[in-house]
């Protein structure tokens, strides 16, 4: 690479430098305070699958929900040991 090729790509570097800059202060500029931080928009929670349409009833296909139907137990007593 002689002189100036050297050159001629220390311009073009520092043009592309120059323009992601400019892009960065404009993205700034566009998303507000919070920059790229903002969080996204949520989704219904019907989406998940959790509840159904009515939004009266709670599908028990969850761990959770089935670990609160089975009676309390002991758990000292329970250890397999």
């Amino acid at each position: 690479m002689d002189e100036m090729e050297f050159t001629e790509a220390e311009s073009n570097m520092n043009d592309l430098v120059s323009e992601y800059q400019q892009y960065q202060d404009a993205t700034a500029d566009e998303e507000g305070v919070h920059g790229a931080l903002a969080p996204l928009p949520l989704t219904s929670i019907s989406s998940f699958g959790i509840i159904n349409v009515d939004y009266n009833f709670i599908e028990a296909s969850f761990p959770a929900i089935e670990a609160t139907k089975k009676p309390p137990c002991d758990p000292i007593k329970n250890t397999s040991r």
